[in-house]
């Protein structure tokens, strides 16, 4: 798979085409290649910079790889490295550890981190075919690509790899740490497509110039990451009424499965039964399993397998829902079930709603009970007349165990470094 040698890559204000990246980042650490191209390394990177060094020299030494933000090394993710036999590479500094106990180099393996939204990060194995997953996108015109996603993750990837691998397809890189004035710098520099989260797009609501959004050259906007409800399918399309929106599922171990085009949450039921190329869906005790060319156990050579997602869904009419996670969407409220996704998707059909998070709370007699956190675009002077509100707004499409009893009203979104809430 040869780089797209004249496509552009911006990143902490240097721009330059990935034969030039190439040429500049093997000058510059030349010095370590005997080691990495030995060894099963893991690059730690302070910012997009480093991190898209580590890419380059990845692709172009072909070496046995993985990238992690320095911030996000714990002890026990440590250990975790260790025991997997990866050689700790810091390019800012120049220095490997643990060289001499790390594995000998395999080919075509790239170790992808979980965010580790429920616990330690998970190492996950793919290949340069798994994860150029956008080369089925058929339509590709030139596009110059926002890029926010958190450095090392499976979304950052994808994205390196579609503008790395695919004619045309440009990218800007922008910073995990702040994302307000990188996506300003991004549309100042004429992106004309972004890739992000939901609550990406919700956060840049809430705190981005409204003219500077409006005024921007976005033509295309993919959705992924989370699960994206009709709510801010209607906002982004209000907002750019000209772009093209699709949103996507994907996840670390099953890859790119699902493109939805149509401006509906959710997926057709009709996709559980058609092949989409080597690609198959179907749903088992109520969750998504997949079968295709871009899964963890493609990369390790099994591509006939079904990969159970873990994410929970519903079929309702002729439409498939996600639910969240196996394991942390459900709320046992006395024996009987809460949906976090539903609460929040109710919730964020209210016109006042910008944010909401379901969630757990410890409760006597009962176990567990609903609880909700909220982000209104305008809260009144009376906390108890928002929460009244809402509460009977949700009594009308929800039964009464999965109303929340307690309300938390704050004022900015909180946001991950994987712009996921």
């Amino acid at each position: 798979m040869s780089l797209a040698i004249h496509n552009i890559v911006q990143v902490a204000g240097s721009r330059q085409t990935w034969k030039d990246r190439v040429a500049d980042v093997t000058r510059r650490h030349g010095q370590l290649l005997p080691i990495l191209l030995a060894k099963r390394v893991l690059f730690l990177v302070d910012g997009s910079l480093e991190a898209v060094d580590a890419f380059t020299l990845g692709r172009q030494c072909e070496l046995d790889f993985g990238i992690l933000e320095t911030q996000r090394l714990s002890p026990d993710l440590v250990t975790l490295v260790d025991k997997l036999g990866m050689a700790r590479v810091c390019l800012g500094e120049g220095f490997i550890e643990n060289a001499d106990t790390a594995q000998e180099r395999k080919s075509n393996r790239i170790s992808v981190m979980t965010s580790g939204t429920t616990g330690l990060p998970k190492v996950v194995e793919h290949s340069w075919d798994t994860l150029n997953t956008l080369v089925r996108v058929r339509d590709n015109r030139p596009r110059f690509w926002f890029v926010p996603y958190q450095p090392g993750s499976y979304a950052w990837y994808q994205m390196l790899c579609l503008g790395a691998f695919n004619a045309g397809q440009d990218l800007f890189c922008g910073s995990s740490s702040q994302p307000v004035d990188s996506f300003s710098e991004a549309l100042a520099s004429g992106v004309t497509a972004v890739s992000s989260t939901p609550t990406f797009w919700r956060y840049a609501f809430l705190n981005l110039d409204p003219d500077l959004i409006q005024s921007s050259s976005i033509e295309t906007i993919s959705l992924g990451g989370e699960t994206v409800d009709q709510a801010i399918l209607d906002q982004v399309a209000a907002t750019f009424p000209s772009a093209s929106i699709r949103h996507i599922y994907a996840s670390s171990e099953a890859g790119a499965a699902i493109v939805v085009t149509d401006a509906k949450a959710g997926f057709p039921v009709s996709r559980l039964t058609r092949e989409d190329g080597a690609l198959q869906l179907k749903v088992e005790d109520g969750k998504l399993f997949v079968r295709s060319p871009f899964t963890t156990a493609a990369a390790a050579g099994n591509p006939e397998t079904w990969v159970d997602t873990g994410d929970l869904v519903e079929i309702r009419g002729d439409r498939v829902f996600f639910l969240g996670r196996e394991g942390s969407s459900m709320i046992n409220v006395g024996g009987m079930k809460a949906v976090r996704g539903e609460i929040e998707a109710q919730l964020l059909k209210h016109a006042n709603v910008l944010w909401a998070q379901a969630y757990p709370r410890k409760a006597p007699f009962v176990g567990m009970l609903p609880a909700a956190r909220i982000v209104l675009r305008e809260p009144s002077s009376d906390p108890n007349h928002d929460q009244a509100e809402l509460a009977s707004f949700l009594r009308e499409a929800l039964p009464e165990h999965a109303i929340p009893r307690f309300w938390d009203f704050i004022n900015e979104i909180p946001l991950k470094p994987s712009f996921k809430s």
